[in-house]
């Protein structure tokens, strides 16, 4: 049940929506102290949609907080 947001979002259109979707879970793994986790999120959604500001931002933060600056 948990990866339903997944199967959902590899059903609609654009790859923008997957992509809002696994910057979301990034975000919901940094907060559980699981930043390689989040970080792998991220840059799958960067892979989808290279402009998502949001994603650059959250990864940057997540490279900080592993004092990794990328």
């Amino acid at each position: 049940m948990r990866d339903f947001g997944f199967w959902l979002a590899a059903r609609l259109p654009g790859r923008g929506y997957l992509a809002n979707i696994l910057n979301d879970r990034g975000n919901a793994l940094r907060d559980s102290k699981r930043a390689d986790d989040a970080l792998a999120c991220y840059e799958r959604a960067l892979q989808l949609n290279p402009g998502h500001v949001k994603a650059h931002y959250d990864r940057g933060n997540a490279l900080l907080g592993l004092q990794r600056p990328g």
